[in-house]
């Protein structure tokens, strides 16, 4: 069952959800590990989620979920443009670099979860065609490779049409 916060998150409840202290929210998960930033993004709360990155470090956009989803896989494949954008842009106001030697917003962008699927992969899977773009503006250079079940061919092609 989830914990009343992630039902506040999901509900867009923002009043509910500012009532709790700042360090309770990296320790409320669902049972599929899913953080309060996961459920706001999957539902498309942007209030929540502005609030929640406003509150928490870099790391709640990295956090993953028992199938390694972030807060970007969910809101990808529901197609949440607004909420992708928000989360592209606290990436983006994060200094420096992680191990990978690129910023935080091109890392979040390639991170792939147990189906090897990047935010892209879902947005292309779930036909969502403005974060599909939205993806492939931000990080035109980076070449997607295969998932598990070999769809790199897909992702290309899309690609190629969405910069046409």
């Amino acid at each position: 069952m989830a914990q009343p916060s992630t039902s506040n998150a999901a509900q867009d409840n923002i009043t509910r959800l500012q009532q709790l202290q700042p360090g309770d929210l990296g320790r409320q998960w669902t049972p599929k590990s899913n953080t309060i930033l996961h459920i706001a993004a999957q539902f498309g709360r942007l209030d929540c989620v502005e609030w929640i990155i406003q509150l928490t470090s870099f790391s709640s956009l990295l956090k993953i979920n028992l199938k390694g989803d972030t807060p970007l896989h969910l809101a990808a494949r529901e197609g949440h443009l607004t909420v992708v954008q928000a989360l592209i842009q606290a990436a983006k106001a994060l200094p420096g670099e992680i191990e990978s030697g690129v910023g935080v917003d091109k890392a979040i962008l390639r991170m792939a979860n147990k189906e090897d699927d990047t935010a892209l992969h879902e947005a292309v899977r779930y036909h969502q065609p403005e974060v599909v773009k939205f993806f492939i503006e931000e990080d035109p250079q980076f070449t997607y490779g295969p998932n598990i079940s070999g769809g790199a061919r897909t992702w290309r092609l899309c690609a190629n049409n969405h910069r046409h």
